[in-house]
């Protein structure tokens, strides 16, 4: 985010002297997106629709059903559920009209976030398939990729348990790391960990991973559903360790790289291994994991 104020300053500037309102659209829907990073959800909204009536006056309707998917994403976040669906049929319906396939696979996937907040596992596990085969059509940028990952580690822990979604939240962190994703997307893979972990009792590795969660989103307030992750993990572990060993541990997460933070997710998968039950476990086979004493 360092320096992209000064550049979309630039850009208004240079797309308005040379009068092309697609460039422009272009600008405001960037300046959207930085405004969606930093939760100022007003202002990409704003931002958002100026995109959009852009678009629709000078005939680019294949950018349409992103920007109003984006819109839909703002309800989402906003914790408006119902007008995020109404959005999300507007956008699908315009991304079948004029084949936009990458804006079909993120219609499906805050579809898929939102049954996931109303406890919709089977609806959500749906979605998910659907994404992975509607993704795999386009060309969705890596962060897309994680996020995907991210809510289908949340699904499995739905399923399954904290211990069988806890592995795949580590490789999606893993693939964050390794696809250079910004620190809004690291902050809430870890705040969505933290929330695992302190449902496991692993409090004080809760606080670190809390800790790394607050360096990522600085100064920027979470929005939802991150921060009711957050504040569910604090308010377990804060209650389990005191005020003065939380604020140790919290403290340390601060200073975490994002190697660190793969170290001790790697370490709580470790020690936390999922028990597959017999039914489970392939016949002539061991089970992979025992239960720790």
């Amino acid at each position: 985010m360092d320096g992209v104020d000064d550049d979309l300053a630039e850009l208004r500037v240079i797309s308005r002297r040379v009068g092309d309102r697609w460039l422009l659209a272009q600008v405001c829907s960037a300046a959207g997106e930085a405004a969606m990073a930093r939760s100022r959800f007003e202002e990409a909204k704003g931002e958002y629709e100026e995109a959009l009536r852009l678009a629709y006056e000078v005939g680019a309707y294949a950018e349409t059903p992103f920007l109003i998917a984006r819109l839909a994403e703002i309800a989402y976040r906003a914790g408006d559920h119902s007008a995020a669906l109404t959005a999300l049929d507007e956008a699908s319906a315009a991304a079948d009209r004029y084949g936009v396939v990458d804006a079909r696979a993120f219609v499906l996937l805050l579809r898929a976030h939102i049954a996931l907040q109303e406890k919709e596992i089977v609806r959500a596990r749906e979605l998910c398939e659907a994404v992975r085969q509607e993704a795999a059509r386009g060309t969705p940028p890596p962060q897309f990729a994680v996020m995907l990952s991210l809510v289908d580690a949340l699904v499995t822990v739905g399923e399954s348990g904290p211990a069988h979604g806890l592995p795949k939240l580590a490789d999606t962190v893993r693939e964050a790391v390794e696809k250079r994703c910004a620190e809004p997307v690291m902050a809430a893979l870890v705040d969505s960990a933290a929330g695992l972990l302190s449902d496991l009792g692993d409090f004080p590795r809760a606080a670190r991973l809390l800790g790394a969660g607050d360096h990522w989103h600085g100064t920027l307030p979470r929005s939802m559903p991150e921060r009711a992750h957050a504040d569910r993990a604090e308010a377990a572990a804060h209650a389990a360790l005191g005020a003065e060993r939380y604020a140790a541990e919290h403290a340390k997460g601060t200073a975490l790289t994002r190697e660190e933070v793969l170290s001790e997710l790697g370490e709580a998968v470790r020690d936390h291994p999922a028990v597959r039950s017999q039914t489970q476990a392939s016949p002539g086979r061991r089970l992979r994991y025992r239960r720790r004493p």
